[in-house]
């Protein structure tokens, strides 16, 4: 389920460039799917197939509830993207923002085994023979809280929920504000806190130049804080960090 998109899926030998551009959607409600997101639900290549989703200067107002069925994801922008066997699936997102509740403190009735949940992107999964996918987002700006039950086994991540096997990420100039008692603490929910601070390259994963508040919404700004994003850092002070949290700071 999607504000755009439910779902697009791409045949074997196929393929597709998905262009959104300036697509703006307020007060709107996801809801009764495994995926779930935003502006696209559910991204599937078939085999020997490639897709190019490109997400640019658009945003998303409103929630998308928690995923109840197993191996759920959910995204702000993006439920998930999977490519079968030597697919290339690929979303780019930029200058994109989302001012919404992504996910829910409340227990589904039955508890999936597991969810991906991520302030942009819930998931991404690739095929143990070649599916690929990508992942590039770069100044995007996310405000609101990212929630999952306690107790409930789960990857949560202000950017991305989880990148699983196949999948490589680049993520560049991404902010997060989120709210006291937010699950997300790392930008993959997939990486340890210490994976994500080193920031720069591990694996198939670059990124910097990407913030989260504090919890408790210690983020002071001058003006209006805004949740479409355009300026390149924020600092703490004086110092400008790579990934991690700001305790108290400044946009800049």
């Amino acid at each position: 389920a999607g504000g755009l998109f439910g779902s697009i899926s791409i045949s074997s030998m196929g393929s597709a460039n998905v262009h959104v551009t300036h697509a703006g959607l307020s007060s709107v409600s996801i809801d009764g799917a495994r995926y779930m997101g935003g502006l696209v639900g559910y991204s599937d290549v078939g085999e020997h197939s490639n897709a190019a989703i490109d997400i640019r200067e658009s945003s998303f107002e409103g929630s998308v509830a928690l995923g109840c069925a197993d191996n759920s994801a959910i995204g702000g922008v993006m439920g998930a993207l999977a490519a079968d066997m030597n697919g290339t699936n690929s979303v780019a997102v930029s200058g994109t923002g989302v001012k919404a509740t992504i996910g829910s403190a409340t227990p589904c009735a039955t508890p999936p085994s597991t969810m991906s949940v991520g302030g942009l992107i819930g998931e991404g999964y690739g095929d143990e023979y070649d599916g690929a996918v990508n992942i590039s987002a770069k100044d995007n700006f996310i405000i609101g809280s990212i929630l999952v039950p306690n107790g409930q086994t789960s990857s949560i991540g202000y950017l991305v929920g989880a990148e699983k096997i196949g999948t490589s990420s680049t993520l560049i100039d991404n902010y997060y504000y989120g709210s006291t008692g937010d699950a997300a603490v790392v930008g993959i929910g997939s990486m340890s806190q210490a994976e994500w601070n080193a920031g720069m390259v591990s694996g198939n994963f670059l990124s910097y130049n990407n913030f989260r508040n504090d919890n408790g919404g210690k983020l002071t700004a001058t003006g209006t804080l805004d949740y479409r994003w355009t300026q390149k850092s924020v600092v703490n002070g004086t110092n400008v960090y790579a990934n991690g949290i700001l305790e108290i700071g400044r946009a800049s």
